[in-house]
């Protein structure tokens, strides 16, 4: 099988290239040219290629077909490169020793007209220089501590609770509301609480089920009271009720200091959730949480429960068990991939 002499001159520069050192490549052509029939495609770099720069080309024809001919003409004098019939070229190598253009031209001297992928990519080799770089590094591991104030959430051995039954809104003189203030720890404790209300003798019950039988990260803690774990962020929910009865009772978590006239209460008014978070503020402020509510129910009495749990915060002082390492640096000099300039 012959080969033409300028593909075998580009086999010894692909040998040649293979021996240099880490190269940048950058895309220069990458797009899907026709060439009608009897037609060719040419196209000529915008920059001059250096002499110390290659040239990858790829070409894949589609539909399996060939192309005529390839032409690649070098800023060399006088040196034409061609390859016939050609239906996929990969990563072919080209040259100059002369700074300039390179041009490409596809030929299809047939009657179909024919697409084929064409990339060609410019291969910069990377130039070294002398540079003071990190060679070693020796370290030293040692133990210390570290002393830090922490907040610790101390939760109050007992809950307040109440167990209220609201009457029927029949008449005026039936006690269908209440309101309930409950004290906190002191004005001069950093505190916080929470609550839970539960309407009717089901959420009473759902409550207790989660208490008998606590998640055991509620157990390594050293707590089953489901309000205690909410307050300490063991878990991010309650029990609430899904009674009926529920959709006509007006409960709200109020300011402790603004007095409440049930009369005023109407059914679509503003609900608090059934349980929540009294905050750090607000305890400090007034050191109480008030709840009040109606039932608007006008054939049915209900039970209410409310339960109260209070967290002290205190500070405290911790010592946490650090590993330290020193770090002594060792440089050489030796050549370094030269940074490529913007």
């Amino acid at each position: 099988m012959k080969m033409p002499l300028p593909w075998i001159y580009l086999l010894c520069l692909m040998g040649i290239a293979l021996g240099t050192a880490a190269q940048t490549q950058e895309v220069i052509f990458e797009e899907t040219v026709s060439v009608g029939p009897f037609k060719q495609f040419d196209w000529i770099t915008e920059e001059d290629i250096k002499a110390s720069e290659l040239l990858v080309l790829d070409v894949d024809v589609l539909g399996g077909r060939k192309l005529s001919k390839i032409l690649v003409e070098t800023p060399d004098d006088n040196f034409n490169q061609i390859a016939r019939k050609v239906q996929q070229v990969k990563k072919q190598r080209l040259s100059s020793s002369k700074e300039g253009s390179f041009s490409f031209g596809f030929h299809n001297n047939s009657l179909l007209p024919k697409k084929a992928r064409v990339k060609i990519v410019k291969v910069i080799p990377d130039e070294f220089e002398d540079q003071r770089i990190l060679d070693d590094i020796k370290i030293t591991i040692f133990e210390d501590s570290i002393q830090r104030v922490m907040v610790d959430t101390v939760p109050w051995p007992d809950l307040q609770e109440v167990e209220l039954s609201l009457s029927a809104n029949r008449n005026p003189e039936d006690i269908s509301y209440f309101c309930e203030d409950f004290q906190l720890l002191g004005p001069d404790e950093d505190q916080y609480a929470v609550y839970w209300i539960g309407i009717g003798e089901e959420s009473l019950e759902a409550y207790n089920k989660i208490k008998n039988n606590p998640p055991p990260a509620w157990l390594m803690e050293g707590i089953n009271e489901p309000l205690v774990a909410f307050g300490m962020e063991l878990t991010r929910s309650m029990p609430v009720t899904r009674s009926t009865l529920a959709e006509g009772v007006v409960l709200q978590v109020r300011n402790p200091k603004l007095p409440f006239d049930p009369s005023k209460i109407q059914y679509g008014d503003k609900r608090s959730s059934m349980f929540g978070i009294i905050s750090r503020d607000r305890a400090r402020e007034f050191n109480a949480v008030k709840i009040c509510g109606k039932n608007m129910n006008t054939t049915s009495q209900i039970k209410i429960y409310i339960k109260i749990a209070r967290f002290s915060l205190k500070r405290k002082i911790v010592y946490d068990r650090v590993i330290r390492e020193r770090a002594q640096e060792v440089f050489i000099t030796k050549p370094v991939l030269k940074e490529q300039e913007e």
